[in-house]
């Protein structure tokens, strides 16, 4: 790192470095006179500064009154980490003695040269506002030295420009409360009021050329002080905070601005400025017989702002509290903004009932009055109401009672006389087996029982023997028992119905001249008009199923006409359905329309009760999230 550049830049030569300072300065007038605020014309002229002297970095930092400009500007494919910390010191530097500095850095590895410049921005009286700081690469001292009475030049005529945007917003023109108003997005972002309290009252301190100043707010009758220049913290229990506050109370009181100074001095007529305010004499008393004066701003988002001034050597002139009142009025605008952001969640739901009620209370808004009670009675009724819930559950009718029919014996079916679906009466043919053979048997039986009978009288005429006669008389009941046996399978042959129904099942069209064996179930036959339903209980739904429970029921084919039923039976086990477990409640239900079919599909809707209407509404999205999220 070299030696310090020479502050003293009175005789510099003329730049001999490949800036065309005609040309800069005249960029920096066009920029000027295009920028529509002094923040833009300043950041603008940073960045036309920055390109024609080749910086890597470049800062700016002015305080024109309340306005402060922050800017930076960053080279494509530089570091601002690796040039910030030294620029900053000599930006610092320049603020602190309103003279240029200069210094010289040379890289440890390549050798390169480098200038750290900075010069002062001024306003109308000369004093130093602020800086703008330089990093340029250079060949030299006498280089540096160029650049830097160049970056002085600069700088002067970028403060003559500043104060032509002073002049227009002059604190004394009315435009100077749309350029505050501009500034106020960059205001809100102040995280609680307090903070920008803090933020006001030094920036007028500043500004004003007075002691001390104050911030107070007041909802109420009562005023809290949140900004003291000059300190941290508001001590709400100092005598000295006491007693400022009871000024502030004093003209939040009167409503109207308060000065308190020695007498003939600023232009205050004896009934205004002299009045006897005891409490403004009191703080002034407290402060070494200082000028104090409070002036009201408000209201402002439903309170009222009090400034307070304090200033040890000097009065207040009418035109001067006028000035001040206007500086902080647009800033003070933005309270309510800062203050509805900052607020807690408790704070938020209050005023946003306040809020509601003033909207409903409105004169003109009955509509809207209409409609949000009866928005509230909705809710209330949601909140607390009962309504019956109901189970839905697919169900499906079955025959109350079936009668098995099987294969009477092993045989050859000849016939089938019907299928499922046929409504049949009471001794209907069903199917018939072949009896060919049986017809064989049952007349060679009727022969050997002739013959039989025959032998037994002939035995019984010739005086036989007693044993010889009971033989042949057993073996007649023999024959006559195998007849019978063979008349009743005859009879058995032909399957009819049992009683008047339906048959549920069977078809044996297709199965004509096949064997079958003894007890083969061949068709089911329920009685007409006698139902029941399975009810498909969802698993979730199933504790809310008890026996005894109506409900209603229709069909997917007759929906317009429902049945009531009664659960009789829930299952203590679970089945598939559709991939999801289910549980089968049996129910009654006289159901006799001809066109009822077993096996027909509908919904059933068990009554459980009566339960809460939230839940009713909720509780499947509920129990959702709490199998699946574990709540």
């Amino acid at each position: 790192m070299g030696g310090e550049v020479n502050q003293d830049l009175a005789g510099a030569a003329e730049p001999g470095v490949a800036i065309d300072r005609l040309a800069l300065y005249a960029e920096i007038a066009e920029i000027a006179a295009q920028a529509a605020s002094r923040a833009r014309f300043l950041r603008e002229s940073l960045r036309a500064l920055a390109t024609a002297f080749g910086a890597p970095h470049a800062l700016l930092y002015s305080q024109f009154q309340m306005d402060v400009v922050e800017e930076s500007f960053t080279a494509e494919g530089s570091d601002p980490s690796f040039w910030k910390p030294a620029l900053d010191g000599i930006l610092t530097g320049t603020m602190s003695s309103g003279g240029s500095i200069g210094r010289l850095f040379r890289a440890r590895d390549s050798g390169l040269l480098l200038a750290g410049l900075a010069a002062p921005l001024r306003d109308v009286s000369a004093e130093s506002v602020g800086a703008i700081a330089l990093v340029v690469p250079c060949g030299g001292v006498s280089v540096a030295r160029q650049l830097q009475a160049l970056l002085e030049s600069c700088a002067h005529l970028v403060s003559c420009y500043s104060l032509r945007f002073e002049r227009k917003e002059s604190r004394l023109d009315p435009l100077s409360a749309m350029r505050a108003a501009m500034d106020l997005g960059r205001v809100a972002g102040f995280s609680s009021l307090r903070e920008l309290a803090f933020a006001i009252t030094n920036n007028l301190r500043n500004v004003a050329s007075v002691d001390q100043t104050a911030l107070g707010i007041a909802r109420g009758p009562r005023v809290e002080v949140l900004s003291l220049s000059g300190y941290d913290e508001v001590k709400v229990q100092s005598e000295g905070v006491r007693t400022l506050t009871s000024a502030m109370e004093e003209c939040l009181d009167a409503g109207v601005p308060i000065v308190w100074q020695r007498a003939g001095e600023g232009d205050w007529s004896k009934d205004d400025g002299r009045a006897d305010w005891k409490l403004h004499r009191r703080w002034s008393e407290t402060a070494g017989n200082s000028a104090v004066a409070s002036f009201p701003i408000g209201p402002v988002a439903g309170a009222t702002v009090i400034v307070s001034v304090r200033r040890e050597s000097g009065a207040f002139s009418r035109e001067e509290l006028d000035v001040m009142r206007r500086t902080v009025e647009p800033y003070v605008g933005a309270f309510g903004l800062v203050d509805r952001a900052s607020r807690s969640l408790p704070t938020h739901a209050r005023d946003a009932a306040r809020d509601s009620i003033g909207w409903l209370r409105a004169p003109s808004h009955q509509l809207r009055r209409v409609v949000a009670v009866t928005g509230l009675l909705v809710f209330l009724w949601i909140c607390f109401g009962h309504i019956p819930y109901t189970i839905s559950a697919p169900t499906l009718i079955v025959p109350a009672e079936v009668q098995q029919l099987g294969a009477p014996f092993e045989g050859t079916l000849e016939s089938a006389g019907a299928v499922a679906g046929d409504v049949v009466q009471k001794g209907a043919v069903l199917a018939r087996f072949r009896t060919g053979e049986l017809l064989l048997d049952r007349d060679r039986l009727q022969a050997e029982l002739q013959v039989q009978k025959y032998a037994a009288g002939q035995a019984m005429a010739q005086n036989g023997s007693p044993v010889e006669v009971r033989l042949a008389q057993a073996q007649q009941q023999l024959l006559e028992s195998q007849l019978a046996l063979v008349d009743q399978r005859i009879e058995a042959a032909t399957l009819r119905a049992p009683f008047d129904g339906i048959v549920v099942s069977g078809d044996l069209r297709t199965r004509i001249g096949q064997a079958f064996p003894l007890g083969e179930p061949l068709f089911q036959v329920a009685p007409e008009g006698r139902w029941k339903l399975h009810l498909q209980v969802p698993e979730q739904a199933v504790d809310d199923v008890v026996v005894g429970q109506t409900g209603t029921f229709a069909t997917d084919a007759r929906p317009d006409q429902p049945e009531a039923f009664e659960i009789r039976r829930v299952s203590p086990g679970s089945e598939v359905s559709n991939g999801q477990n289910v549980y089968v409640a049996e129910a009654d239900v006289e159901m006799a329309a001809p066109w009822m079919r077993p096996g027909m599909d509908g919904i059933g809707k068990i009554a459980a009760g009566d339960k809460v209407m939230w839940w009713v509404l909720l509780h499947r999205l509920t129990d959702w999230l709490r199998l699946n999220f574990w709540l």
